[in-house]
């Protein structure tokens, strides 16, 4: 899923991030290479307004750590009239990851992260790896739960077969923590139906991975998203045999809350496909 936090890790600096207060925050390196923090002194605060679509949940996550009395205050703010989304205190002693899910409301807008340390005269508060992300609609888009709740829909000689240790073929550039795929056998379809809002756009996206086939040219892979009726709402073929790609279908929603299916096809020969995520369009 995409990340909506600008310089989420600290990488750069506080590209990204205001700073607020009489103390500047500072850049801190862990033992770990090339993992950073964020320590905050007394009254120090930074703060990032990021888009966020609407109709939609997110999960915003995050680590934290304080030290000689230190308490952050973490503060979620969206942009109408500037309404409190969620204020929690973080007094922590350990770097335990920390989750808080919100959904919004109609229209897309902005929510604004802003992170003080309250603590006394000589505390310390450091702050780690703050995260936002949509939640994916697609359950089990990575295939590690097994095959629920997706259903095959196969013909003779046709397969859907959750495969171990594609992760290389699927995503060469990126670790991962997760091992599963599924590999489509033509003739075979996987079918997944979707509640989705009105007046929405949508992207999907997959990791895809098309082996080398014995035939010259053909469509091998085919992804429809379908509305309840059977009709396809938007489609997109494949055919780039043996390459490894990330690949994404944008799609707007009509008037009225519905029900789609999302389905992925083997049109010929066989294909590996991972990571299939639905989420709502935010503008940048």
């Amino acid at each position: 899923m995409r990340e909506l936090v600008i310089n989420a890790g600290f990488k750069d600096s506080m590209r990204g991030w205001e700073q607020l207060g009489p103390e500047k925050a500072q850049q801190i390196s862990i033992s770990s290479p090339g993992e950073w923090y964020v320590q905050l002194l007394p009254a120090g605060t930074i703060r990032q307004t990021v888009p966020i679509a609407g109709n939609a949940s997110y999960d915003f996550t995050f680590r934290a750590r304080t030290h000689f009395s230190g308490k952050l205050v973490l503060t979620l703010t969206g942009n109408r009239s500037g309404e409190l989304v969620k204020k929690t205190y973080v007094d922590l002693r350990d770097w335990t990851p920390q989750r808080i899910t919100l959904t919004t409301g109609e229209g897309e807008g902005t929510l604004t992260i802003t992170v003080e340390n309250v603590g006394p005269a000589g505390s310390v508060g450091n702050f780690q790896y703050p995260s936002l992300k949509p939640v994916n609609l697609v359950h089990n888009g990575s295939f590690e739960q097994g095959l629920q709740p997706w259903v095959c829909e196969r013909k003779d000689g046709g397969s859907c077969q959750i495969m171990e240790g594609r992760e290389q073929r699927l995503r060469r550039r990126e670790r991962r923590s997760d091992t599963a795929a599924m590999c489509l056998q033509a003739p075979a379809s996987l079918r997944q139906a979707i509640a989705v809002s009105g007046n929405t756009t949508y992207t999907l996206s997959w990791n895809s991975t098309l082996p080398p086939q014995t035939r010259e040219s053909n469509d091998v892979l085919r992804i429809t998203v379908e509305r309840e009726n059977g009709e396809p709402l938007a489609d997109k073929s494949i055919d780039s045999w043996g390459a490894s790609e990330e690949t994404a279908l944008t799609f707007t929603t009509g008037n009225k809350e519905t029900r789609l299916s999302v389905v992925l096809s083997a049109l010929y020969g066989s294909a590996f496909i991972d990571d299939v995520a639905l989420e709502p369009q935010s503008s940048r």
